[in-house]
Formats: C-alpha cells, sequence, structure tokens
C-alpha cells in the first residue's frame, strides 16, 4: 500500500504543479495592464516589480484550489482510463483508501491557503494598491512624457517634444469646469514647480473659446497653467479585502451593535459585510479538500478521453462553485439573512455530492 500512495502522490504531485503554474501565469496576466498604467505614470522598474510580487499571492489563492480539482480529475481519469483503478480494486484497495493519499495532499494545500488568503493575500492587495496610488504621480519633472496624452485632474495634456524642463508643441483640453471646456495649444512650454503644484508656463498659443460668454478663440503671448497636487503622495484606504484576519476579527468587535454606535443599522450592515469576507476566505481555502474529494469519482467515472472531459468537468464546478460565493457575497448588505451562514451551501451541497459519488464508485 505504502508503494501504490508514493506513486499516487507523485503522480499527484507532478499535474498539480505543472496545472498550478499555468493558471498562476493565466490569472497573472492581467497584471501587464496594471503594469503599463503605471509606466505610463512614470513608475520605475522597483515599483513594477514590487506590484508584480505583491499581486501573486491573490492569484494564488485561486489557482491553488482549482489546481487541485483539475490534478484530481486527470489523474484518476488517466488511472480509471488504464485500468489502474480497476486492478487495485481488486487486490481488495477501496476507493476510499485510494482516496486518503490526495486528501491529505489537500489538507496541506487548504493551510496554505487559509495562510494565503487571510495574511499574504490581503497584504499584497493592499501593497500593491498603495504602490498604485502612489504612481499616480511622479516625483520629479519626468512626470511629463513627450509624445502621449496624459490625465491630470481637470486636465488632458500632449506634447510633441519634451528637452528638459522645456515642451513644444502643446495640446491642452481644460475641464476644469464640465460646462466651460477648453481647447489650448502652444507652440511651446518652461515646466515650473511650486511645493506640490506644477505650472505649465505657456507661450504663443491659442485659446478656443477664450471667453465663456463670447465666442471664438484668442490668442496669447504668455499663459500659466496651474496643476494642483500634481506632486502630492496619493494614499490607498484600506479596504475590507486588504485586511487580514485579525484586522476583520477588531473590525467585527468594533461594529458590535453598542452605545457607540447608535445607528444599530450600519453597525449591523459593516459587521456582515467583515463576517461574509472573512467566511469567504475560509471557504475558499477549504474548497481544496472539496475539491479533490469530487474530482477523484468525477475523474474515475468520465475516464474515456479523460483530458477534454476532465477540464470541461473541472471549468463546470469551478464556476458553479465561485458563482455561488459570489451570490452569496452580494448579500451581504442584508444581514438578517445571515449570509455569512449562506456561504457555507455550496461546500455542503459538494460534499454530499462528493458522499454520494465516492458510494458509488465504491
Amino acid at each position: 500500500m505504502k508503494t501504490i500512495g508514493r506513486y499516487l502522490i507523485r503522480n499527484y504531485l507532478f499535474t498539480f504543479a505543472m496545472t498550478l503554474m499555468i493558471l498562476t501565469f493565466i490569472m497573472s496576466l492581467g497584471v501587464i495592464f496594471k503594469i503599463t498604467d503605471v509606466l505610463a505614470k512614470g513608475g520605475s522598474v522597483s515599483l513594477i516589480g514590487h506590484i508584480f510580487l505583491m499581486t501573486m499571492p491573490p492569484a494564488l489563492a485561486f489557482s491553488i484550489p482549482i489546481s487541485a480539482l483539475v490534478a484530481s480529475l486527470l489523474v484518476f481519469g488517466r488511472l480509471s482510463a488504464d485500468g489502474e483503478i480497476t486492478a487495485m480494486r481488486a487486490c481488495g484497495i477501496s476507493l476510499v483508501q485510494i482516496l486518503r493519499y490526495p486528501f491529505m495532499l489537500s489538507v496541506v494545500f487548504t493551510l496554505v491557503c487559509l495562510f494565503i488568503n487571510n495574511e499574504l493575500a490581503p497584504r499584497g492587495h493592499f501593497a500593491s494598491r498603495s504602490a498604485s496610488a502612489a504612481a499616480g504621480v511622479g516625483t520629479s519633472l519626468d512626470l511629463i512624457e513627450e509624445g502621449r496624452f496624459q490625465e491630470f485632474e481637470g486636465f488632458k495634456l500632449y506634447v510633441g517634444e519634451k528637452r528638459g524642463d522645456q515642451l513644444y508643441n502643446l495640446r491642452i483640453t481644460d475641464y476644469r469646469q464640465p460646462d466651460f471646456v477648453r481647447e489650448i495649444r502652444a507652440e511651446s512650454a518652461q515646466l515650473v514647480t511650486e511645493g506640490d503644484d506644477l505650472i505649465i508656463e505657456l507661450k504663443d498659443g491659442r485659446i478656443d473659446p477664450f471667453e465663456r460668454n463670447q465666442p471664438g478663440s484668442g490668442f496669447f503671448s504668455r499663459l500659466p497653467i496651474r496643476i494642483t497636487d500634481a506632486f502630492r503622495k496619493r494614499t490607498y484606504t484600506k479596504q475590507r479585502k486588504d485586511m487580514t484576519f485579525q484586522d476583520l476579527r477588531d473590525g467585527i468587535a468594533a461594529n458590535t451593535v453598542s452605545e457607540k454606535h447608535p445607528d444599530a443599522s450600519t453597525a449591523a450592515t459593516t459587521r456582515m459585510s467583515l463576517q461574509v469576507e472573512m467566511q469567504k476566505r475560509i471557504a475558499l481555502s477549504v474548497s481544496c479538500m472539496v475539491f479533490v474529494m469530487l474530482g477523484v469519482p468525477l475523474g474515475i467515472r468520465s475516464h474515456r478521453r479523460e483530458s477534454s472531459i476532465g477540464i470541461a468537468i473541472s471549468l463546470l464546478v469551478v464556476i458553479g462553485f465561485y458563482l455561488s460565493l459570489i451570490l452569496t457575497e452580494s448579500l451581504r448588505v442584508y444581514p438578517s439573512i445571515r449570509p455569512d451562514l449562506i456561504m457555507w451551501v455550496p461546500i455542503l451541497a459538494s460534499i454530499l455530492l462528493s458522499r454520494h459519488l465516492i458510494r458509488r464508485n465504491n
């Protein structure tokens, strides 16, 4: 039995590792768009690397359970197709004994996911968002880049050419007043900083319209444009997804309806939102064990063309499971129906289904 156990664990871990690498890479593709945005805002290479590393834990929180399911379906689908499951049964080994080895691995995956979901992912999410917010502005005149449109508060700026603090061929859309949008063109400009403000001293240009009540363009030899707080460091306020497990516990305790919270409705809603977030993280971690318990009997039953069928079943199970969690999370604004407990309905349904499938296969 030890030989069979080592054989099953070796095959399972190899398939799991390959699936995990592929899924994590796919889930990390969205980081490319974030990195592109940070680059556009003048972010440094070290900042981009920091953001990329911080986004890995949230990706692993989802890719580990899905990889556990895919590995169960593929490995045991192949074993069933090759007749190895039948041979094991002929030797008096039950499906429960076979399931023991991948289930032990799933317990390890669950513990890893618990740590990722409650510690690494929240900290990584908060660090990534904070870094992105800080990258919203530059720390020098490198903030202005030539050959592309750039957004500031109330302005859209295009610079044709840049030489140090001198700009040439500028086009500016001034929409600080939504009902009075102006187009400004200038042959050149000089950049000047005053504290956190950025001043663009425009030279030899045209404004259209020149005044609010008089249509038509006007010309100028010098015109200063001040962008307030252009260099002020942005901050990111911590949200539910950024809270560690202890932060959630503290938040739940702080929002207990008492004399400090006379608004019982608001306190109850906030408290339930935090409870739902906590239960969701635990449920996502436990899904490693649930997916293995589902994947093994499903893989054995779908042994013909196991790769394609296994992937199809994986998609259906994953979509159904995560969709139910998302729908339950949307109920967090209704504390009276206890969405934190409803969060466990998909887990219990999956356990009952896996128990039925194991009994039929056994």
